[in-house]
């Protein structure tokens, strides 16, 4: 297998950013592992824990503030 150069990686760590930043409608929330799971591989960092998401009813408001800043903010 060929290993990448740091132009590689960064053309691919690019797209992936980017393609997570266009996601529309109930693709989009605060928590976003996939991009940080994506960014992971291009990039070859291994995780040292695993993530560890707030309880529910925190979780639950968090993501209302999240849909309110980004409406307030006129992105949608």
């Amino acid at each position: 297998m060929e290993e990448k150069n740091q132009e590689q990686k960064y053309q691919e760590a690019r797209k992936a950013l980017q393609e997570w930043l266009d996601k529309q409608g109930h693709n989009m929330c605060w928590y976003y592992p996939e991009i940080f799971r994506e960014l992971s591989k291009i990039l070859e960092v291994t995780p040292s824990r695993k993530p560890d998401l707030p309880p529910r009813e925190e979780f639950r408001p968090n993501c209302e503030r999240y849909e309110c800043e980004i409406y307030e903010q006129n992105l949608l």
